[in-house]
């Protein structure tokens, strides 16, 4: 079959200011928006002013609508700092929801809505948050950014923080599907591997997942995928690139209708599986809606002018 491979790209930009390189990718058709990072931003003074300047150059070029994106969970995943709030961390919040379960979830929803505001200030569209993984065994990429180790309490601070993020007009992204706690490998680095039976990552992970598409049905909510390898569920490709997991699984037997998103097909994880094109065919054709290439020009221009 077919497959319309258009607007489907999210790319990442040098600077504080627009090359002529990134105006011209920012102008090719496969492109759907951008992603920042800390280097798009300075602390200065002016910093928000110059920042605000970026996001309104690249949304003046001549494409469809680009969006910006950007990684701004709290605690240590947060692109910017100086000069907005300081969040905290996702552990910070399932800490004080223990001990007292309304204050937890007023301070997950007053952070949605914080984050909301100070992006939709300066242009942003996209939050990657909250994280929805459980704490399920000692990985630094998860433990301090996720609300615990408890499916439930999860949900319903999930819940808090995509409500105050959703008011705001921003749309949250859920991550990292079917679930990145119970592996111990980072696929930044390396590519990590599940073996947890169906029946586990169903009652857990994807508790998770049902809940959260059960409450929120607006068009504010997205999600993106693990770069993990679940053996009992696919044995031969990464959630990212598993049509099982995307299209069969989340799709089909979820019904979740949103965006997907791939995580960066830039990392580490997915380096066995193919060329830039190869892993961006894979990605799309397993249903994923857009794919993020950060932090490497070369794998974009590949993509951009040979796909």
């Amino acid at each position: 079959m077919y497959k319309d491979y258009s607007n489907f790209l999210f790319v990442d930009v040098e600077g504080h200011n627009l090359t002529v390189e990134d105006i011209r990718v920012l102008e090719h058709p496969y492109v759907a928006g951008v992603i920042l990072f800390t280097r798009n931003y300075d602390d200065s003074y002016e910093g928000v002013e110059r920042l605000k300047k970026l996001i309104k150059n690249i949304k003046s070029i001549k494409n469809k609508n680009l969006k910006i994106s950007v990684d701004h969970e709290g605690g240590d995943v947060q692109r910017f700092k100086s000069n907005f709030t300081l969040l905290p961390r996702a552990s910070d919040i399932e800490e004080i929801y223990n001990q007292n379960n309304e204050k937890g979830l007023n301070l997950a929803y007053a952070i949605g809505k914080t984050a909301g505001f100070e992006l939709l200030n300066i242009g942003v569209d996209i939050n990657y948050a909250p994280m929805v993984d459980l704490k399920g065994v000692d990985n630094k990429i998860v433990n301090t950014r996720s609300y615990g180790a408890d499916s439930n309490v999860v949900i319903k601070l999930a819940k808090e923080y995509i409500k105050g993020l959703n008011e705001t007009g921003l749309t949250a992204v859920v991550k990292h599907f079917p679930g990145h706690g119970f592996v111990e490998h980072d696929s930044h680095f390396d590519l990590p591997i599940d073996n947890r039976e169906f029946s586990d990552i169903e009652k857990s992970d994807l508790k998770i997942y049902k809940e959260i598409f059960k409450y929120n049905k607006t068009d504010k909510l997205a999600l993106m995928t693990a770069h993990i390898i679940y053996t009992k569920i696919d044995n031969t490709y990464p959630a990212s690139l598993s049509k099982i997991l995307v299209t069969d699984i989340l799709r089909n037997q979820l019904g979740f209708n949103g965006i997907v998103f791939s995580d960066d097909l830039n990392m580490k994880a997915l380096d066995s599986f193919g060329s830039p094109i190869e892993k961006t065919k894979l990605a799309l054709d397993a249903g994923c809606d857009y794919i993020l290439y950060c932090n490497n020009r070369k794998a974009v221009l590949d993509v951009l002018n040979n796909l």
